[in-house]
């Protein structure tokens, strides 16, 4: 997501790997033109990307998996965990995380303690 010089907002999206290489400074990118390796920077493992889904549903939706998620039954955040989420600019299913507060989010999907107390608010 990149704020246009009009204050407007574009969405580009991205593969899995694409976001990967920009976000370490593998490829270049108008987003990351320092090569910044933001993975590192942020002394995250680039496979915290696979945990997302977990804040949205509570078992694995893409395929045969028992992988148990962290979200309710109907596949978006309780009330409660919305509240969570607001920390990341995250108030309804519509809104992305970018920027600083997509860092901070990583950072807390990678924190066993925040995890936990997200869990405990699926009701």
């Amino acid at each position: 997501m990149r704020q246009n010089p009009d204050s407007t907002y574009e969405i580009i999206f991205l593969t899995k790997d694409a976001f990967i290489l920009q976000a370490s400074g593998y490829e270049q990118s108008l987003a990351n033109p320092e090569k910044i390796n933001f993975f590192e920077k942020n002394k995250l493992n680039p496979s915290i990307l696979n945990e997302i889904w977990r804040l949205k549903h509570d078992v694995y939706p893409y395929g045969n998996s028992e992988e148990m998620g962290w979200g309710t039954k109907v596949g978006v955040p309780s009330k409660a965990q919305f509240g969570m989420l607001k920390e990341f600019g995250l108030e309804q299913m519509t809104d992305y995380a970018f920027g600083e507060h997509l860092w901070l989010l990583l950072i807390r999907l990678n924190d066993p303690l925040w995890t936990a107390s997200y869990q405990l608010r699926k009701e």
